[in-house]
């Protein structure tokens, strides 16, 4: 198999991996809500901070795999 290819396709099962790893911990998080009444601002904060470490984890493990390399697509005319 072509190395771009591979990487690729590592990359697309690493994405896959986190999005599974970060939905089980919202759904801890959406669960410990329904145990534990919570209010409202501090379930607000949650969401908030919860995004934030999703948006840097991601980003990390982007940067890890492919150095956070941004494709462009450039079409023909």
């Amino acid at each position: 198999m072509n190395e771009i290819v591979s990487s690729q396709a590592l990359l697309f099962i690493t994405s896959i991996e986190i999005g599974i790893i970060l939905g089980m911990l919202f759904d801890i998080i959406r669960v410990t809500r329904k145990i534990v009444k919570i209010p409202d601002l501090l379930v607000q904060i949650e969401d908030v901070l919860y995004w934030i470490v999703s948006g840097l984890v991601g980003f990390y493990i982007l940067y890890i795999t492919n150095y956070a390399a941004i494709r462009h697509l450039y079409l023909w005319v």
